[in-house]
């Protein structure tokens, strides 16, 4: 017992002396330094009303989600169901009363 926790010691020391991972420059990966990457640029405001405005938007919006919330009420009753039906659920029972019966 006293020999692992010092071999899981030796080991968090260990891992405790590497370095950070070096991380590919790729978008996604955060910077070490907090100064290094510009703040993002501001939107003008006008346009992104204009989008949300589109006629028929949330018409369109509304009926995707009330497909969706059938979809999902279908499901929900699918899994209310039995899962076995009845002539499984008899030869099941009967198998268990014969294992109780040994």
């Amino acid at each position: 017992m006293l020999r692992s926790f010092f071999i899981l010691a030796a080991v968090f020391a260990v891992a405790a002396c590497a370095g950070p991972p070096s991380l590919p420059d790729r978008p996604g990966y955060a910077r070490a330094a907090a100064g290094t990457r510009a703040a993002p640029g501001l939107l003008p405001l006008d346009g992104l009303l204009a989008a949300a405005e589109v006629p028929g938007r949330a018409e369109a919006a509304g009926t995707e989600v009330a497909a969706r919330a059938a979809r999902l009420r279908a499901r929900a009753a699918a899994l209310r169901r039995p899962v076995l039906d009845a002539a499984t659920r008899a030869r099941l029972a009967a198998a268990v009363a014969r294992q109780r019966a040994r």
